[in-house]
């Protein structure tokens, strides 16, 4: 009896049912179209990357995707969540769904290596290199609304200006080893612990900075829960890089909440504006008649019966003739100020106070950029440095 055997018909009909399911593979051509017009899935949104990255098709699976998606979530300090990016957030094992509201952050996002796991955010270089991908990817797949609110945060300009920095600091440092290893044998190491020492000192200063910063900022954080949107603005205020204000922002923006554009013509309390200046230690000229008001209420401060008796406590447990004991002690009358001043800001002043900042330090950060532009990839000379420290110090 001819014909084939059962193991054989079975295995051409499992054959057949796979062939069935197979689908032909997703090219650009069919999913260009569907860019900011329709929903994609994780397939057709790893086709559409890997033709921004210009990474060959295939090399961006739906797994890389779906990771790209749970970093995104992880640096969103809780605002966004991997069901959000489904189908229905409600329900389990839904399918992923990236709409076309939102494409151009995430295009923005991930053509860049922030995914990548390879390198070190950590290094100079690569925090260069990321800042420079943010940046161009800005001006290329942002709406005029988005790129306009984006580039409204001081945010923006410190990642311009710390992208121009990063290359100069990586030029100074390479200067600055050679000559070291090719000075005299003799006197090489004093050189080195020099450098050490400058290095300790500077790493002091940076420390005491970002103390005194954060410290303030969590003051102000606070205030915000009066707020209805108060958990995604105060996301965006504590942003500390250009990509985890985008990440916040596309939180902003999934979760149907305005982002409130604040114009230069408005005014910021006195209050407020004391506590915008000691947050951010802004340097504000002599001629200035802000200086004079910050001066006032200093000493209305520190009239205060309540704040002497917080101080008078702080001098009887400190040794203010010890420096680090002297530095605590001025560190902790500043945030006694701040505390006490905090009441009289309301929560709507908040978006005022960082547009304070930015316009008081923004026009300084420019000047500073065009100066590195002038000076390219040259090593900086000591006129050039003294400038440069001039703007910096609010003194040009």
């Amino acid at each position: 009896m001819s014909g084939k055997s059962i193991y054989e018909r079975k295995y051409k009909s499992e054959n057949d049912k796979k062939n069935k399911k197979k689908k032909p593979p997703i090219k650009f051509e069919d999913v260009k179209n569907k860019y900011g017009k329709e929903s994609m899935s994780v397939a057709e949104w790893a086709v559409y990357l890997s033709e921004s990255r210009k990474i060959e098709n295939g090399k961006l699976t739906e797994k890389t995707i779906k990771n790209y998606i749970k970093t995104i979530c992880d640096k969103s300090n809780g605002l966004l969540d991997v069901n959000m990016f489904k189908h229905d957030a409600k329900e389990k094992g839904i399918k992923y769904e990236f709409k076309p509201q939102y494409h151009s952050l995430l295009l923005t996002l991930m053509a860049t290596d922030c995914f990548d796991n390879r390198k070190n955010e950590r290094r100079i270089s690569t925090r260069g290199e990321l800042y420079s991908q943010l940046l161009e990817n800005i001006n290329k797949y942002l709406n005029e609304k988005d790129k306009k609110n984006i580039k409204s945060n001081p945010i923006y300009v410190n990642s311009v200006l710390e992208s121009y920095l990063t290359e100069k600091i990586n030029i100074e440092l390479t200067e600055l080893l050679r000559s070291m290893y090719h000075s005299d044998p003799v006197g090489r190491y004093q050189f080195m612990i020099e450098t050490l020492s400058n290095f300790h000192s500077l790493r002091e200063l940076i420390d005491k900075s970002e103390s005194k910063v954060m410290s303030a900022k969590m003051v102000y954080a606070h205030t915000l829960d009066e707020l209805e949107d108060a958990k995604y603005q105060k996301g965006l205020f504590k942003s500390n890089s250009l990509d985890e204000f985008i990440i916040n922002y596309l939180a902003l923006k999934m979760a149907g909440k305005g982002y409130e554009y604040i114009y230069e013509d408005e005014e910021l309390s006195l209050p407020a504006t004391y506590l915008a200046v000691n947050m951010f230690n802004i340097s504000i000229k002599d001629d200035n008649d802000i200086k004079e008001k910050i001066k006032e209420i200093d000493s209305l401060i520190s009239n205060e019966k309540r704040y002497i008796e917080i101080v008078k406590k702080a001098e009887n447990i400190l040794n203010i003739k010890d420096p680090i004991e002297a530095e605590i002690y001025q560190d902790l009358k500043e945030r006694v100020a701040i505390r006490y001043l905090r009441p009289y800001v309301s929560s709507e002043e908040y978006e005022r106070t960082i547009r304070f900042v930015e316009s008081c330090i923004a026009e300084d950060k420019f000047d500073i950029i065009n100066k590195l532009l002038e000076i390219g990839r040259s090593h900086m000379t000591n006129e050039q440095i003294a400038e440069i420290m001039k703007i910096k110090d609010g003194n040009n």
